[in-house]
């Protein structure tokens, strides 16, 4: 695994240090820490555990750094890693041998005493939990950008009237605000055009994403731009393929096809291209 120039990761590790712990500099080191070990941890973020596993290349093998807690200074858990937690990852997609994310796992470290009681002294400290606060990708300053593209979800749906209107009555006529409120109408309202379910819009928040991401149309199948503009625009039902892309700035984008027909009825059909 590529690492950081000494002086950038020794710069990053007492940046971080310095705004999670209160420890004498003296007392903390890197350690190395592999991706298993803190399953526990990034579990309590399941989606984002399931991102990192799915996207990236990241495996339970992989090691990482972590803050290694000094003998002298807490003999009861001296030799410890605790957050934060940092990893040099790839997109899976890319096969390149380049580590072009950076992730930094944030956890509030809570230290309990022999007699299993929290305090805040460190010295005292028999053992630890911690509970996740953050993880967050960054590009690592230290490769090439990299060129290649994930696939976060995928999904068919059938746009229809149900999807032309807003929650709130608006009519809607952009191919951007009919997906987002047919994905409202799956997660939030019952499905009532029995659409195929995805992984990522699933609350508001993520679905205000849709009318900021930029959306390509596969022409594969034939489709094209105009048909789908002209369709959506004048409210008529179609069946769509939709797949959303993180890409390597970790923004993400739409693709929007028509689905491959198969033998049975254009409305059954659930086959990608």
């Amino acid at each position: 695994m590529k690492s950081l120039m000494p002086q950038k990761r020794h710069f990053l590790q007492a940046f971080l240090l310095a705004s999670v712990l209160a420890f004498p500099s003296s007392s903390r080191s890197e350690g190395s820490v592999d991706a298993s070990s803190l399953t526990p941890l990034l579990q309590q973020q399941p989606e984002m555990f399931r991102l990192l596993y799915r996207v990236f290349d990241l495996t339970p093998t992989s090691i990482g750094t972590g803050t290694r807690v000094g003998n002298r200074l807490a003999p009861g858990i001296g030799g410890a890693r605790i957050s934060p937690y940092t990893f040099l990852i790839n997109l899976k997609s890319d096969t390149r041998k380049e580590n072009d994310f950076l992730v930094t796992v944030n956890a509030r470290t809570i230290f309990l005493d022999e007699n299993g009681r929290v305090t805040p002294r460190i010295e005292e400290a028999v053992s630890f939990h911690e509970i996740l606060r953050s993880i967050t990708i960054t590009n690592n300053p230290d490769t090439a950008r990299v060129t290649g593209k994930a696939l976060l979800t995928q999904y068919i749906t059938s746009v229809t009237p149900n999807d032309y209107m807003s929650s709130s009555g608006t009519p809607l006529n952009t191919l951007a605000g009919v997906l987002a409120q047919d994905r409202a109408n799956v997660h939030r309202f019952g499905n009532p055009d029995g659409d195929q379910m995805d992984s990522y819009f699933i609350n508001v928040e993520r679905r205000k994403e849709i009318g900021q991401m930029p959306i390509e149309i596969d022409e594969a199948n034939g489709a094209d731009e105009e048909s789908i503009i002209r369709a959506v625009t004048s409210g008529s039902p179609i069946r769509l393929g939709v797949k959303v892309y993180l890409n390597s700035d970790m923004s993400k984008s739409f693709s929007v096809s028509l689905p491959r027909l198969s033998p049975k009825t254009y409305a059954e059909s659930n086959e990608w291209e």
